[in-house]
């Protein structure tokens, strides 16, 4: 999720967020499945193992023009957990571990690991369980203590209740929710069009799945955990994230080998909003 200027909370605890295809020249296979609740599309069948993590409420379709650039090289596994029909992925630690199992069983060695939004928060957590066994990680604007941007004094809650905000969301009629989204998706992407299937998908998205992820993003803090990370890592911010760079810097500082950039003009979905910068940035991050 997104805030305008930085992350704040609404009346009981609600955020209110500042949160054609591309043809290859070279034939790219491409595999569905599901797995232990998550989605995964392969894609390419390149060397080098990417692995794409999506954010709440986004399918893993967010990344189809990343994979049209990137699929000629690599092989590449677009991760979501949209489809969660059996309401069990409602925790950022739920999903790590079902992710982290599966690049285990997998037997995917030194992945690169690029999360966006509520995913790269699930990248962070899943590097920081690798144990060396990650070549690089993309974070793309998102951030290891989301509350901390708004509260420096911010501490995890270890009794945690989510049960208000599932309530209040799920008190809300279907107007009333599209409104809010409404409100959320004008402040994450510059893109009339590709706005509109944002709030369609977040609309059909299980809302009690929402409500929990929402508030486990509210309360998680992985700031002590960027130190068990050793490898390079890339953390592309929005234009609007640029006033918060000092905080932003001190949640990283215990990550020892990372490079924090802002784009000009782009908002939350950088991938919509300014893909040539983005994928200019990506590509010459995983050359080096």
């Amino acid at each position: 999720m997104y805030l305008k200027g930085k992350y704040h909370f609404l009346k009981g605890k609600i955020m209110k967020t500042s949160l054609g295809t591309f043809m290859l020249i070279f034939s790219i296979s491409t595999l569905f499945c599901q797995t232990n609740n998550l989605t995964i599309k392969k894609s390419g069948d390149g060397n080098q193992q990417i692995i794409l993590i999506s954010g709440l409420a986004c399918k893993n379709e967010i990344w189809h023009k990343t994979v049209d650039s990137l699929a000629t090289d690599a092989t590449i596994y677009s991760v979501d957990y949209y489809n969660d029909f059996n309401h069990q992925l409602t925790t950022i630690d739920v999903i790590t571990n079902q992710i982290f199992n599966w690049i285990e069983k997998q037997k995917i060695s030194n992945p690169i690991l690029v999360g966006h939004s509520l995913g790269g928060v699930l990248a962070l957590n899943v590097a920081s369980k690798l144990n060396g066994n990650i070549e690089k990680l993309v974070i793309i604007d998102s951030y290891p203590a989301l509350a901390a941007l708004s509260n420096p004094n911010f501490t995890p809650n270890t009794n945690n209740n989510c049960l208000p905000l599932v309530k209040q969301f799920s008190a809300m009629t279907p107007e009333q929710f599209k409104n809010f989204q409404l409100g959320n998706y004008r402040q994450m992407t510059l893109n009339d069009i590709e706005r509109t299937k944002l709030i369609e998908w977040v609309i059909a998205y299980n809302r009690n799945n929402y409500s929990m992820l929402l508030c486990d993003y509210l309360n998680t803090d992985l700031r002590t955990s960027l130190n068990a990370i050793n490898c390079p890592t890339l953390i592309l911010g929005s234009k609007t994230m640029t006033a918060l760079k000092d905080h932003i810097s001190k949640q990283y500082k215990s990550l020892k080998a990372h490079k924090l950039i802002f784009s000009k003009k782009g908002l939350h979905f950088l991938m919509i909003d300014d893909f040539d910068w983005y994928i200019e940035k990506i590509k010459d991050f995983i050359k080096q």
